[in-house]
């Protein structure tokens, strides 16, 4: 399982007394890999086989800001990826995303998270991706401010999961603390509900 995004799969914000904060081991994309091995272990009775976790995310980065280092990052495990080894990308820049881009840019947001998907799917194609959106509105009436770009690789087959589709209360996800994008940048009214109180749950206890 290899992961590429911000500060949220660094680890950023997550404190679940059990990892180091800042961990990415007690991010939702660690649980993730072991909600997997324990449904594999369940589902056929058996040890699963060994996966490995690999995170290389970085606070502060956006999808259009990790284009340029894409060959580097992803070109080994392509190359492993091709001789057999199973290998899923999770990739979630959403945050920060939402945080440079706004409701204003969608246009320049869509065409990095387009040159993104192609990339991987030209260059390293037997490399499954999961785009996961976690920065997310209020309720559908007021949607968080990128969800319009984000939906451009459906025409590609990606996976494309948001985090607003299955949990309905916003303010379940964010603190103010966690350094939501404010109004002047995002979602005004997705910020003012989780200054309204509730602690960053996307990544939760087990």
């Amino acid at each position: 399982l290899l992961v590429l995004g911000g500060s949220m799969l660094a680890g950023g914000c997550c404190d679940d007394r059990v990892h180091p904060r800042w961990s990415p081991d007690c991010t939702y994309s660690r649980r993730f890999l072991d909600a997997l091995v324990h449904y594999y272990r369940r589902a056929n009775g058996e040890r699963p086989p060994r996966v490995d976790f690999v995170s290389l995310a970085a606070g502060g980065t956006t999808t259009e800001g990790v284009l340029a280092s894409l060959p580097a990052l992803v070109g080994q495990f392509g190359i492993e990826a091709a001789a057999g080894v199973p290998t899923l990308l999770v990739f979630d820049y959403s945050v920060n995303d939402a945080w440079d881009f706004g409701k204003d840019d969608t246009e320049r947001l869509r065409a990095a998270v387009e040159a993104f998907t192609r990339y991987m799917l030209q260059r390293h194609p037997h490399i499954a991706i999961l785009l996961s959106e976690t920065y997310a509105g209020r309720d559908d009436r007021t949607p968080g401010p990128i969800q319009d770009a984000y939906d451009v690789v459906q025409a590609y087959g990606v996976a494309h999961t948001r985090y607003g589709r299955v949990v309905k209360d916003w303010r379940q996800a964010w603190g103010t603390h966690c350094g939501l994008p404010g109004p002047t940048t995002a979602d005004s009214d997705g910020a003012g509900a989780a200054a309204a109180g509730g602690g960053p749950l996307l990544n939760p206890p087990p």
